[in-house]
C-alpha cells in the first residue's frame, strides 16, 4: 500500500453530495496514514481535511473553457509527476476532459459516475460520455450503473458499484444538549411544532417550488418546512422566496441557507419528516442514508439512487415519482391507531412519556390501548386512549381471539411498544388477513426500528426512536394524570424509601436490614421516612418500622398514582431497580437507585432527570455509610 497514491479532481470544494464523498475518502486514507491529494479550484469544504496527510492542489479544474483545456492538462500532467501520484480519480466531467489532454499516462484513471446526467442530444451525450474514458468506472449506485450502460453504450463488466458512502459512526453519536440549544438560537428554530426539512441546494431540478405547492395545501398548522442548501442559485432562491410570501407562509415556511455539517446533523434530529423530491432521480440520494441513520422518517420519490436504499422499507417512505397528490405528511394518514403494551410495571413505567407522545402527535385519531388487564384501570386515567381493550398473555385460543379482535377494529397503524416474541406473532398471523401497518421492532413489523446492541440505548429512547419513524419527534414530558390529592400527608422533609422487588428480582433488592439502619439515621436528621410497598414486601417494611420512631407507612396502599404524588412531594427517593422506583423517577424528584453493575441496569437507569446511581456487582456489598456519604457528597442531605 505504500506505492498507492491517488489524486481526486473535482471542480471545486464548496458543497454538495461529490464534494462531501471527496472530503470522507481522503479522510479515511488519512485515517489509514495514506498521503492523498485532491486536485480542485478550492472551496469552503478545504478546512475539513486533515492536512497531515491530504495535500489539495489548486488548478482551475473547474473551468468550462475548452480552449484553455490543453494548458490546464499540461499544469495537471506536471503535478502528477512531481507528486508520484499513481491513480487518478476523476469525479465530474470537466477534469475528465482536461485528462484527456494528457498523453503518455503513466498512472491508474478511475471515474465516477455521480448520476446518469441530463441531456439526450449527440454532443451532450458524448460531453456526458467523456467520464468513462478511463480504467475502471464506478457508479454510486446500481441505477446509475444500469441507466449509463444503456444511455452510453458501457461494458457493464468495466463498471464498479461502489454505493455513495455516509459516516455512520459520524451520525450515530449523540448531539450535546448545548449544541442543540445553539441551532435553535443560531437559526431561530420553532421546536413547538412538527418540522419538515427539505436539505437540498437550491435548484430547479431539486423540487422545492413544486414541494412548497403541496406544503401550501397542507393547511395544517402542526407543521413548519425549512429549506436547508446552498443558494447560490440567486434567482431560484429569489423566486421560492417570492412564492413563500405570496402563499403567504412566511411564519410557516423558511430558508436556512446551507449549513455545515454538524448544523445539519442537528436539523435532522429536530426534524419529524426529512423529505426528498427531486424533478428527476438522484444518482443515490445522500440525504436519505443520513437521515435513517439518524432514526428519522422519511418520505421521498421512489427512483433512482433512492429507490435502491428505500426497496426493503415499507411504503409509509415512498411516493411515486410525480404523483404530488400522493404525498402524505399529516398525521391523519392513520384515523384509527392500536396501541400494545404489556409486561412489568417497569416496562409500563418506560411506556408513558411515548404513549402521552403518540397521544399528541395523533391528536385527531382513535386512539386504543391493548394491554394486561391490571394495567387496564390504571391507564384509562391517561385519557391518551379511547378504549382499552385487554391480553392476559394466555394459551393459544386466547391469543386468536385478541387477533381476531384487531382485525374486526380495522386499525389503520399498529404501534407495538412491547416488542415481544408474541406480539411479533400477533402480527405474522396478521399479515395473512389484515393490511395495517405496524410499527415496531420485531422482524414482522413494516415499519421496523432496529434496535441496537442490549444496553447500548435505554429502553425509553429505543421507544423514542421507533416513534421517530412515524414522524413523532418532540417527547411529551407531562404525566401531571398521575397526580392524587395526598394532602392528608402534611409532613415535610420526606424521604420516600421503595426497598422492595419483585418475586423474580430478589438478587436487585438492598438488604431490608440496611434500609432501617439508613432510615434510621435519616429520621434522626430531621427527615421524615415515608415507605411504599406491596403486601409481598410486608416483612421488609416491618423492619424499616421497628427501626424508626414514626414511618409513612403506604405498603399495600400505593397504586402508580399514589407512588407518583408522593415521589414529586418528597426531598428526595431511594430506590431499587423496581418497578415502583421507575414510577417514582417520573416526578423528576431527586431519586437514588441501588441497582446491578450491568449493561441491562445501567440502560434502564440512564434516562431519568435527576437520577443518581450507585451500582454494585452484588447488592450485600453496598453498605450504609457508602450511601450516607454519597447523599452527602451529592448533596441530597447535609453532612
Amino acid at each position: 500500500m505504500s506505492s498507492f497514491n491517488v489524486a481526486q479532481i473535482l471542480p471545486s470544494l464548496d458543497s454538495g453530495g461529490v464534494e462531501r464523498g471527496t472530503i470522507e475518502v481522503a479522510n479515511y486514507l488519512s485515517e489509514l496514514n495514506l498521503k492523498n491529494n485532491i486536485i480542485s479550484n478550492g472551496g469552503r469544504l478545504i478546512k475539513e481535511i486533515d492536512k497531515n496527510y491530504t495535500d489539495h492542489f489548486q488548478l482551475p479544474v473547474n473551468s468550462k473553457n475548452f480552449f484553455i483545456y490543453p494548458l490546464i492538462a499540461n499544469q495537471l500532467k506536471k503535478l502528477i509527476f512531481n507528486q508520484n501520484i499513481n491513480v487518478v480519480h476523476v469525479r465530474s466531467r470537466a477534469p475528465a476532459w482536461i485528462l484527456s489532454f494528457i498523453k503518455n499516462r503513466n498512472f491508474k484513471t478511475i471515474s465516477t459516475f455521480h448520476n446518469v446526467y441530463s441531456g439526450n442530444s449527440y454532443f451532450k451525450k458524448i460531453y456526458n460520455k467523456q467520464l468513462s474514458k478511463v480504467d475502471q468506472i464506478v457508479a454510486i449506485s446500481n441505477y446509475v450503473k444500469n441507466e449509463i450502460s444503456k444511455k452510453y453504450n458501457l461494458d457493464s463488466n468495466k463498471i464498479k458499484v461502489i454505493n455513495r458512502g455516509v459516516d455512520v459512526k459520524y451520525f450515530e453519536k449523540p448531539i450535546l444538549d448545548s449544541q442543540i440549544e445553539n441551532i435553535i438560537n443560531k437559526y431561530q428554530i420553532d421546536t413547538s411544532k412538527n418540522i419538515i426539512l427539505y436539505p437540498a441546494r437550491l435548484t430547479n431540478w431539486k423540487g422545492q417550488i413544486e414541494f412548497l405547492d403541496i406544503f401550501n395545501k397542507m393547511q395544517n398548522d402542526n407543521f413548519l418546512l425549512y429549506f436547508a442548501g446552498d443558494t447560490k442559485n440567486q434567482s431560484y432562491t429569489e423566486k421560492l422566496q417570492n412564492k413563500i410570501q405570496s402563499f403567504n407562509l412566511g411564519h410557516k415556511c423558511k430558508i436556512i441557507g446551507n449549513l455545515p455539517r454538524d448544523d445539519l446533523k442537528t436539523l435532522y434530529y429536530l426534524s419529524s419528516i426529512i423529505t426528498s423530491f427531486p424533478l428527476q432521480a438522484e444518482g443515490f440520494g445522500r440525504i436519505i442514508s443520513e437521515a435513517l441513520i439518524m432514526k428519522k422518517r422519511v418520505l421521498a420519490f421512489n427512483y433512482g439512487g433512492v429507490k435502491d436504499q428505500l426497496n426493503k422499507l415499507d411504503d409509509i417512505y415512498k411516493v411515486d415519482p410525480h404523483k404530488n397528490n400522493e404525498i402524505n405528511m399529516n398525521s391523519s394518514q392513520f384515523n384509527k391507531i392500536l396501541v400494545v403494551k404489556h409486561g412489568s410495571l417497569g416496562d409500563i413505567a418506560f411506556s408513558i412519556l411515548a404513549m402521552a407522545s403518540i397521544k399528541q402527535f395523533f391528536s385527531n385519531a382513535t386512539i386504543d390501548l391493548l394491554t394486561e388487564e391490571k394495567y387496564a384501570n390504571f391507564l384509562s386515567n391517561s385519557n391518551y386512549f379511547n378504549s382499552i381493550f385487554k391480553d392476559n398473555r394466555k394459551g393459544i385460543i386466547d391469543s386468536l381471539k385478541v387477533i381476531l379482535k384487531i382485525n374486526q377494529n380495522k386499525y389503520d397503524l399498529i404501534i407495538d411498544l412491547q416488542n415481544s416474541k408474541r406480539t411479533n406473532n400477533y402480527w405474522s398471523f396478521l399479515k395473512f388477513i389484515s393490511e395495517v401497518k405496524v410499527n415496531g421492532s420485531r422482524s414482522n413489523c413494516d415499519i421496523q426500528y432496529v434496535i441496537p446492541p442490549q444496553g447500548t440505548e435505554s429502553p425509553q429512547q429505543g421507544l423514542y426512536n421507533q416513534l421517530k419513524l412515524l414522524g413523532v419527534n418532540e417527547i411529551n414530558q407531562n404525566v401531571d394524570w398521575l397526580s392524587r390529592d395526598i394532602t392528608a400527608i402534611n409532613e415535610d422533609k420526606i424521604i420516600l424509601m421503595i426497598p422492595g422487588v419483585s418475586k423474580s428480582g430478589k438478587d436487585k433488592q438492598w438488604s431490608p436490614d440496611k434500609f432501617a439502619i439508613l432510615a434510621s439515621t435519616l429520621e434522626k436528621k430531621g427527615y421524615n421516612i415515608c415507605v411504599i410497598g406491596q403486601k409481598s414486601d410486608k416483612e421488609t417494611v416491618e423492619t424499616i418500622n421497628n427501626a424508626c420512631q414514626k414511618v409513612i407507612d403506604l405498603s399495600d396502599k400505593s397504586p402508580p398514582e399514589i407512588i407518583y404524588s408522593i415521589a414529586k412531594k418528597s426531598n428526595f427517593i431511594i430506590s431499587n431497580d423496581t418497578g415502583p422506583g421507575h414510577i417514582a423517577a417520573l416526578s423528576n424528584s431527586p431519586i437514588l437507585f441501588l441497582a446491578k453493575d450491568n449493561v441491562i441496569s445501567k440502560s434502564n437507569l440512564s434516562e431519568y432527570k435527576n437520577a443518581y446511581t450507585i451500582l454494585t456487582d452484588t447488592m450485600d456489598s453496598i453498605s450504609v455509610k457508602k450511601v450516607l456519604d454519597f447523599l452527602q457528597d451529592s448533596k441530597l442531605i447535609n453532612k
